[in-house]
């Protein structure tokens, strides 16, 4: 314990005395919770305590700790970051690393640490040794660098600060400083503190040098800083993250949106979110999933001061009969409704959808669907390279393709093998019931669909979709993908494809009937030259409204609606992090496994995604 003092408060050129004054022009006589770094043997901290705060001390020394156990409320043998990773949840109002920065080489880390266990008013109170001191310019003049056992060239100092560097280092770490003063002593009482023995003449030409710079005589600052209000971090809360749903609906846009803003985003699988993520985001992104523990988490944030955001990319709340299968318990779908109802502000793809979802939640911002990264362009074909033409068609989801099947029969009779077919996802059943013919790739993830789409020879793009309310609610992002692609799409002549497709400039729009069909099928196939012309323009016209600075736009938009504040509170992490217990027994269960529907949907599952992805949601669950 080589630094010890006795606290002075009518000495107004100390350390300690303009800490403790700092801290009472805070306080104002309210009781704060203190963490005082380096904290020795308690000495700063006992008088701290008599004014009525709670004083935490850490010190690596032990014979110190001892000590300050003594007069500290707490005292810990550890270093910071130690503490920080013992105790997570623990709050203060002021940290204080009394001549500590200097002594660490993270300082900015051991700063950024700290930023997450301040209250939201919190300050650090650091005092730092100056460099810039009169008494280490004569020392360097002379040509020396030696170092003591204490003072401005302490043996153990692994950093060394100027009043400038002093502000850099805070800036580095996001903080604001508030105020800096310094404590100021001549070079002739330093020289003899420190056994610098110092030479007079060397001491006159240093003297001369600086002029009057005031910060010769400055022998420490003590600065007083905040965390500045950085730009909002969210955290998305998912279901999975290995769809191309995440992909273009969460990770793309929010990318985009944190690289424009300056904000943060962290990606988490719903359940497998730390403490530290529920103290670190300011907005909370929940997916399209319902269900008990979903709104137990909504809860428990808003309830703090957190800020929720539900996106949600289909009308979820009404699915048609074709989608039956996908149907929760009655609980789990209105635990969905109650989820949207409950958010601050709901995403979704389209007016449309917004239009039907506005009667439980009226704050609903469009995020459209977006296209990452231009794919190169596509290398041109010869018209008699075989496949003539390769059709696919693709969905992550069951839709209902009924109206293609006949067509598809059609061209398969008519042109054989010159013609290909490509079927991505779960509509293989129905294709496949109908007799035809075609490569099966199951769903991939979105990346690997967009490269699957540069290997394709002489493609068109087939986007079937029935007339039905659900449907109508849907986005364009399959004609996105495919106009990036440079292919031209034939979509069904029904909202939303009728909303973005500009019929026979930009794409061919057709009624769902197989004359209709069969003839913009067969015009394409005929006329590499309509192909080219309605894939350049499809091309540009996605380029010009649906890249993905358009989507990272929205959701600054949402951040901005949100009206966020930044809060830290542990009692957050306890209410969450206590073991969530959803209302099953015996009896649910039995009556679950009596359900027509549970068999159904685990036949769908396994059909789907095969026994692996059953074990999946089941672990989910």
């Amino acid at each position: 314990m080589r630094y010890q003092s006795v606290i002075d408060t009518n000495n107004k050129n100390n350390s300690h005395t303009l800490t403790i004054d700092f801290i009472a022009e805070l306080s104002k006589g309210q009781p704060f919770e203190i963490l005082d770094v380096g904290c020795s043997a308690g000495y700063l901290g006992e008088y701290l305590r008599t004014q009525g705060h709670h004083v935490t001390g850490i010190d690596i020394t032990p014979e110190a700790v001892i000590k300050a156990s003594e007069f500290l409320n707490e005292a810990h043998c550890m270093k910071v970051e130690e503490f920080f990773d013992l105790y997570p949840y623990r709050q203060f109002d002021v940290v204080i690393f009394g001549d500590v920065l200097e002594h660490v080489t993270n300082a900015e880390e051991v700063l950024r640490l700290t930023s997450l266990a301040l209250k939201p008013a919190g300050k650090v109170i650091a005092s730092i040794p100056n460099v810039g001191h009169l008494a280490v310019r004569a020392m360097l003049l002379e040509g020396r660098w030696e170092y003591s056992d204490l003072g401005l060239l302490d043996r153990d100092h692994v950093r060394f600060f100027t009043k400038d560097t002093i502000y850099q280092l805070f800036n580095n770490a996001h903080y604001d400083v508030k105020a800096i003063e310094s404590t100021n002593l001549p070079v002739e009482t330093v020289s003899e503190m420190c056994s610098m023995q110092l030479n007079p003449k060397f001491v006159e030409l240093a003297r001369s040098a600086a002029g009057d710079d005031p910060s010769t005589t400055a022998f420490q600052y003590i600065a007083m800083a905040q965390p500045k209000f950085q730009g909002p971090r969210i955290v998305c809360l998912l279901p999975g993250m290995d769809t191309g749903l995440f992909g273009f609906r969460i990770q793309i846009p929010l990318e985009n949106w944190a690289k424009s803003s300056e904000g943060s985003v962290r990606f988490r699988l719903l359940g497998k979110h730390t403490a530290d993520d529920l103290l670190w985001g300011d907005v909370f992104v929940f997916q399209r999933m319902g269900g008990a523990y979903t709104l137990h988490m909504i809860k428990v944030l808003k309830d703090h001061g957190k800020r929720v955001v539900f996106e949600i990319d289909d009308l979820l709340t009404e699915l048609p009969d074709f989608l039956d299968h996908h149907r929760g318990s009655p609980e789990t779908e209105q635990s969905l409704r109650d989820a949207i109802a409950m958010a601050d502000i709901v995403t979704t793809t389209t007016p449309r959808l917004a239009a039907r979802l506005s009667a439980l939640n009226s704050k609903i911002v469009c995020v459209p669907n977006c296209i990452k990264d231009l794919p190169p362009e596509r290398v041109a074909h010869t018209p008699d390279i075989l496949p003539r033409a390769t059709l696919i068609v693709a969905s992550s989801d069951t839709v209902l393709v009924d109206c293609l099947i006949a067509p598809l029969r059609h061209i398969q009779q008519q042109y054989g093998d010159q013609i290909k077919l490509v079927v991505v996802g779960p509509i293989d059943r129905a294709l496949q019931a109908g007799g035809l013919s075609f490569e099966r790739t199951p769903i991939l993830s979105y990346p690997d669909f967009l490269s699957l789409l540069q290997t394709l020879i002489n493609p068109i793009g087939l986007i079937p979709l029935d007339d039905s309310v659900f449907s109508s609610c849907k986005s364009a992002i399959k004609y996105f993908d495919y106009s990036v692609a440079h292919i031209p799409s034939i979509c069904s002549n029904v909202p939303p494809y009728s909303d973005y497709v500009k019929h026979d400039s930009a794409g061919l729009l057709v009624d769902n009937n197989t004359t209709a069909w069969v003839s913009a099928i067969e015009s394409l196939i005929h006329s590499p030259q309509e192909r080219m012309r309605l894939s350049t323009n499809a091309r540009q016209f996605v380029i010009d409204t649906h890249l993905a600075d358009r989507a990272g736009q929205a959701w600054q938009t949402v951040i901005e609606q949100l009206d966020i504040k930044q809060v830290r509170m542990p009692g957050l992490v306890e209410a969450s992090v206590k073991q969530f217990k959803p209302n099953i027994n015996k009896k649910w269960i039995v009556q679950k496994l009596l359900q027509r529907r549970t068999y159904s949907r685990i036949k769908t599952i396994l059909r789907e995604e095969g026994f692996a992805g059953l074990t999946k949601r089941l672990a989910r669950w």
